[in-house]
């Protein structure tokens, strides 16, 4: 049970998609228990130069913002004392430059979730950062786009101004530049109980199933808020039976490949359709990820299914997408309006000498 217990923790750990420490509560230094893959593929800092050092090695004047720091300990001991999440503000934080490549700004936001024995003392604060950058970038180039649009405005002003002092055989030109510019806008322990705690703060979905029926053992609040079902009508059934519609997609085949091949397999921006008790079809975008579970035999005994919703995120893409699209084609007719007016006051110029 122990190895067993270990293994689960490792995996659901490593699994998260979202970068995550486990820092120890011996504040002020808050020592770095533990890191996941996800934060060390994301910051670059190996395993070994976190592990046992203190959180604030992280934070140089030159990649944080200037009082993400206190506000982050100020976090942290808030954990600590009311032993319930808190969420931090989100701050900019550069990924160090490598020799190829200059730091971009990042943009980040953290939860802190303190992890609480079963006497209620911390044991650990489990740190899950969030990537917020194209969020902040969507909004920075809405500000452009207003920016643009209000530039354009005041050229739209001074060009019918221009073309007010012209002769009248010019309104004709004038009406068709206004219609030209004139345009749109911790360590872990190995007890169950810890177990389930970890599960109900971690932000992703996750559901553990054994057995050839793949009968539902454990799963959290992300998951249930992802099918629509509470937990008292899953527990202890067999996946498939009580979530009919997942038959009909890719997951089936999904799990019996990871038990076959006693492999994980992840799958990024899944759609997925989830069939709600009411009977409406909702479609998410999801990772997924299968992580096969083993007994102290070596024998695959269950698989841990991890689910990141992304709907969000692929949804923010496509406006960013479209919003950049929409300041290309703003910048061109901007580009011709220039053009035009340019054509106006040459033929002005040309009947005024006349």
């Amino acid at each position: 049970m122990l190895q067993s217990t270990n293994q689960l923790f490792q995996n659901i750990f490593n699994q998260l998609p979202e970068p995550c420490l486990v820092l120890s509560p011996n504040a002020p230094d808050f020592s770095i228990v533990a890191a996941n893959e996800a934060y060390i593929a994301a910051t670059g800092f190996s395993l070994e130069r976190l592990t046992n050092r203190s959180l604030w090695i992280l934070f140089t004047e030159n990649t944080a913002s200037a009082n993400i720091r206190d506000v982050f300990e100020q976090g942290l001991n808030d954990a600590l004392m009311h032993k319930s999440e808190i969420k931090l503000p989100v701050f900019r934080y550069d990924l160090a430059a490598t020799d190829t490549d200059r730091a971009k700004p990042r943009w980040w936001q953290v939860d802190i979730n303190p992890i609480v024995d079963m006497l209620g003392e911390v044991t650990c604060l489990l740190c899950t950062t969030r990537n917020m950058t194209i969020h902040v970038q969507d909004q920075i180039e809405i500000l452009r786009g207003n920016d643009l649009e209000a530039a354009m405005i005041v050229r739209q002003q001074e060009s019918d101004e221009y073309i007010q002092r012209m002769e009248g055989q010019l309104n004709d030109a004038n009406q068709n530049t206004e219609a030209a510019v004139a345009l749109r806008t911790k360590e872990l322990s190995d007890s169950e109980y810890e177990l389930s705690r970890i599960m109900a703060v971690t932000p992703v979905g996750l559901c553990i199933v054994k057995g050839a029926d793949f009968v539902i053992t454990e799963v959290n609040g992300p998951m249930l808020d992802l099918w629509g079902r509470k937990r008292s009508a899953i527990i202890g059934q067999p996946l498939f039976d009580v979530i009919s519609e997942l038959k009909e997609q890719q997951l089936p085949a999904m799990l019996e490949k990871v038990v076959a091949d006693k492999q994980m397999t992840f799958v990024p921006a899944q759609p997925v359709l989830v069939i709600r008790p009411d009977g409406k079809t909702v479609k998410k975008f999801v990772d997924f990820s299968y992580d096969p579970l083993f007994d102290v035999a070596g024998i695959v005994n269950g698989v841990l299914i991890t689910v990141n919703d992304v709907t969000k995120l692929i949804n923010a893409q496509h406006v960013l997408q479209n919003r950049q699209e929409e300041l290309e084609t703003m910048n061109e007719e901007l580009t011709a309006a220039n053009e035009e007016l340019q054509r106006i006051n040459q033929d002005f110029n040309t009947r005024n000498e006349a």
